[in-house]
């Protein structure tokens, strides 16, 4: 067991006190959780919006030039999904400059997004991919909350 986990011991520590035992996984940072309490893991929270935006640009740009090839023309259609990719894209490029607004527009954003796909007909995203976007925009969001929450704090005791 101790192999799968990078070569680090799961150690399970259990009170008596009745309080819920923890796992400990030593020699081993959490990938896909990080702590926000030192500034190296809110950036690396912070990166997973970022990912998430841009695996959306690029999915949606893919198919907006896929709509633009095959209606032969530019039309309003094809339009909204250039519009939509732009604004992921732009959403990424604000989270990765940790705007805390950009960071908190994404996720409502992206929700809001699939209602208004599923209405055009088009087929929304799976719920496997719907929890891992949402996943990815939850943890950007508090990756940037921390960050900003740790520059405030060094900057006070500056």
């Amino acid at each position: 067991m101790a192999g799968g986990v990078g070569g680090g011991a799961v150690i399970a520590l259990l009170t008596i006190t009745g309080k819920p035992y923890k796992l400990i996984l030593e020699d081993q940072k959490n990938r896909y959780w990080p702590s926000t309490a030192t500034m190296s893991g809110a950036v690396r929270a912070s990166e997973f919006g970022v990912v998430g935006a841009l695996g959306i640009a690029l999915i949606v740009g893919c198919s907006a030039a896929w709509i633009s090839y095959s209606e032969k023309a530019f039309t309003g259609n094809a339009l909204w999904w250039w519009l939509h990719a732009a604004a992921f894209a732009a959403l990424a490029l604000g989270m990765r400059l940790r705007s805390r607004s950009a960071a908190y527009v994404a996720l409502p954003f992206f929700l809001l997004s699939q209602a208004l796909v599923s209405d055009l007909g088009a087929t929304p995203t799976s719920l496997i991919v719907l929890i891992l976007m949402l996943f990815l925009f939850i943890n950007g969001i508090r990756g940037t909350r921390a960050v900003h929450r740790l520059r405030a704090q060094q900057a006070g005791k500056a």
